[in-house]
């Protein structure tokens, strides 16, 4: 069975509180049932708002005792999204990069714009840390599309090599290592030490870049996070608490045609 670790999902064990009389002010939910659910467990996301993950054959009237029992944790999250979604809004959807910024290795690239009668758009890169896109640049979507896909290729190449090093000084071995573009995780570990990265790694700062890995590398001992697993990271990462913190508002570093 597939089992995930990551820094985004919240899972815990069930206590039953009293419900209060009054159960309208309940934010609203996506109830999804997943075969390889253990746990009843909440995600926030942009494009899904709150969605409740339960394993099939669960009793959903405890749904409800279970949203009071998280109401503050639900709010917290809600309110961030609704955050991320005003800084979204606030930036121009209709525009294409000049500049990008990669704060995990400290580089600036300038993109340089060549429209062409063509229906095609490629992206090249060029010395001085440069990239042109030529062709149908008036396509955005295509041009956000052709960026991510750079940015993949991009981590790919600095950011693996990372965490192979990282793995190596902490020897914590993983099995296999893979780049997407996921919408809310930074990185996960499958029960099979298997560890996905997002490229969207590049634009934080190095230190915190370097816990993510800790974080996940971790995770091959421990798939949970239970007081054995921040032990573990605090000896790889004393600094873990403000780190993980810090990855709450680290959206607001990635662009909005990220």
């Amino acid at each position: 069975m597939f089992v995930a670790c990551h820094l985004t999902i919240l899972t815990v064990s069930m206590v039953t509180p009293k419900l209060p009389a009054n159960l309208t002010d309940l934010p609203e939910y996506q109830l999804r049932v997943s075969p390889k659910a253990k746990h009843m467990r909440l995600s926030v996301s942009l494009d899904k708002g709150l969605e409740v993950v339960v394993p099939e054959n669960f009793d959903h009237r405890r749904i409800l005792e279970f949203l009071v029992q998280k109401r503050s944790w639900i709010e917290k999250a809600l309110q961030q999204v609704d955050q991320k979604r005003e800084y979204l809004a606030a930036q121009s959807p209709d525009r294409l990069p000049e500049t990008i910024y990669l704060g995990a290795i400290a580089e600036t690239w300038q993109v340089e714009y060549l429209s062409a009668n063509s229906k095609f758009i490629t992206a090249k890169e060029q010395k001085g840390q440069k990239i042109l896109v030529t062709g149908n640049v008036e396509n955005i979507e295509a041009g956000k599309a052709l960026l991510r896909q750079w940015l993949n290729r991009k981590a790919q190449k600095e950011l693996i090599p990372w965490l192979r090093k990282v793995s190596v000084a902490a020897r914590l071995p993983y099995r296999q290592t893979s780049v997407r573009g996921q919408k809310t995780l930074w990185a996960s570990c499958s029960s099979s030490k298997n560890i996905s990265l997002n490229f969207k790694l590049l634009f934080l700062e190095p230190d915190a870049v370097n816990y993510v890995f800790i974080h996940e590398l971790c995770h091959t001992i421990h798939m949970n996070h239970s007081a054995k697993f921040w032990a573990l990271v605090s000896k790889y990462e004393p600094n873990y608490l403000k780190l993980d913190r810090s990855l709450n508002q680290a959206w607001q570093i990635i662009p909005a045609w990220v």
